[in-house]
Order: C-alpha cells, then sequence, then structure tokens
C-alpha cells in the first residue's frame, strides 16, 4: 500500500475463513499494520464471524452497562457536508481503560471518488524520534479524555447518561509510548498536543508535545487507500492512527465496523527492551 505501512492481500475469500488464513492475517497485520482485501462485500453475519476469528468482539463498556451482552456492527455513513467529526489523526476510543485492539472496516456504499482513509505508523514515527524526544517521553503518561464533540454525539442532553459517559472515559492515563501487545514493538500513542501528561520532569510540556505532534504525523509515515465497495481493511489499533479525508465527495459513504478487545496499554520501556534483544 506504502513503503510506510499498509499491505494488499489476494486470493482471501473472508465469508468463508479458515484457521491458517486468519493466522496469516494475524502475521500480515503485524507486520504491515493495515491489510486490505478487495471485493470481499460480507454480510453482517460473515463480517462478525471474520472479527469473532481474530479475537473477542469489542462492546463499548457503557453499553454493557446498560445490558449489551453481544456485539454487532456499527454503520457509519456521512456525506462530505456533514462529516463524521473524524478528520484528524485519532485512533478509536483511546480514552477508555481498554480501548480496541483491532478494527475491520467493509465498505457498503462509496462515492464515484472521494472519502479516502489514510492511516499512520506511529511506530515508525517512534523510531525515527530523536533521541532527545525518545529520554523524555521515557516512563511519561497521557491523560485521554473524550472529546466534547463525540460526548454530544454519544449522551447528548441526557444528564444521567452523560454522567456515566463522563464517569467511564474521561480521565484514564496511557503510555504516550506503549509497546506492542504482541510484538512488543514501541509506537506513540497520543497526537494531541493539548494533551495533559503524567510523570514529566521537564520545564516545557508543551513544547514537547508540540514537536512530538509535528514529526509524528509526517506524511512519509502514512498509507491512503481508496475505497472500492466491498473492501475489507483491517487495522491495527496499537500502532496506527487513521483519518478520513473530507474532500467533496458526492453522495453518501457508508461503512460497517466492528472492533476486537484489546488490553490496558502498557509502557515501552527501552531498558528491558536492550536487555531482551541482548538475550537473544
Amino acid at each position: 500500500m506504502s513503503a510506510a505501512l499498509g499491505v494488499v492481500a489476494e486470493g482471501a475469500d473472508l465469508r468463508s475463513p479458515t484457521p491458517e488464513m486468519i493466522d496469516q492475517l494475524s502475521e500480515l497485520l503485524d507486520r504491515h499494520l493495515v491489510v486490505a482485501i478487495r471485493g470481499q462485500r460480507l454480510t453482517e453475519s460473515e463480517h462478525m464471524a471474520v472479527t469473532s476469528a481474530l479475537g473477542t468482539p469489542w462492546i463499548h463498556p457503557i453499553d454493557r452497562l446498560r445490558g449489551k451482552a453481544s456485539a454487532e456492527p456499527v454503520t457509519v455513513e456521512a456525506t462530505s457536508d456533514e462529516p463524521l467529526g473524524t478528520d484528524s489523526w485519532h485512533v478509536d476510543f483511546p480514552y477508555l481503560p481498554s480501548p480496541p485492539s483491532i478494527g475491520i472496516l467493509n465498505a457498503i456504499e462509496v462515492p464515484s471518488y472521494g472519502g479516502d482513509t489514510m492511516w499512520l505508523n506511529l511506530q515508525l514515527a517512534y523510531e525515527r524520534l530523536p533521541d532527545r524526544i525518545r529520554a523524555d517521553l521515557d516512563g511519561v503518561g497521557v491523560n485521554h479524555s473524550i472529546g466534547e464533540f463525540f460526548l454530544d454525539r454519544y449522551a447528548g442532553g441526557d444528564p444521567m447518561l452523560r454522567a456515566l459517559w463522563k464517569r467511564v472515559c474521561v480521565g484514564n492515563t496511557h503510555p504516550v509510548v506503549r509497546a506492542h501487545p504482541r510484538t512488543g514493538k514501541p509506537s506513540v500513542y497520543t497526537l494531541d498536543a493539548q494533551a495533559e501528561l503524567v510523570g514529566f520532569e521537564g520545564s516545557d510540556p508543551a513544547r514537547l508535545m508540540a514537536e512530538l505532534v509535528e514529526r509524528s504525523t509526517s506524511l512519509n509515515f502514512t498509507c491512503r487507500w481508496r475505497w472500492h465497495e466491498g473492501d475489507v481493511v483491517f487495522y491495527d489499533q496499537a500502532a496506527t492512527f487513521h483519518r478520513l479525508i473530507i474532500d467533496p465527495w458526492p453522495g453518501v459513504r457508508r461503512m460497517r465496523r466492528t472492533l476486537v478487545e484489546g488490553q490496558p496499554p502498557t509502557a515501552y520501556e527501552p531498558a528491558i527492551a536492550v536487555s531482551s534483544a541482548k538475550a537473544e
């Protein structure tokens, strides 16, 4: 897909996923972080079957608290006049204690042009950081909280529901540099220049965050996907951020999304990583 990340897999039929296919898909995700497969046109049940094969389908904790016991796909629809608010670099639900680990998008209806999605390789971004920034970030956390835009969308004017969302989705601290849950590789895990740092002992956190965001969002670390109806794209939530491109596309863009459960992010510890590498 690009030199930075992403791969297009061919010859797979996701309507009948075999254990061998899922193993290969997982290996491709660990290596390339984004895997695209064209022409699948999955039904909702087929989409859920693939999700279940990769792990436990994710249910938002608010939905669990309200009694939801099983996961189901979410349909995300937008026009270029009424976008989703996702036209900036983000990862899905980082403000939760245990964010999802994998995202799976299936294109149901796409415009004749426009509405692309971009992904950003934050393992590569960390690799290219100067040593002085890596040292400043060692052991530092970041306070993740749901933004007002999304709080309004999800909770609206219901004060009880709004209070519930704030209790679950405000003030969760994760490492600025997290270790990948399967490969152990480090990646940047925030692109919010205004984020509140936890445990930073330097004198100018605003300068550090501004430089981190500027360096990490280089277009050299990205790939871009032009959607066709039926496409399925798997993306690693621990090592990538993504964004919708709000160009003036005609008509409606409709995607179906599922997520796979993840673990609480853990901090990358350079000293441990170096010791492990020497032992090998």
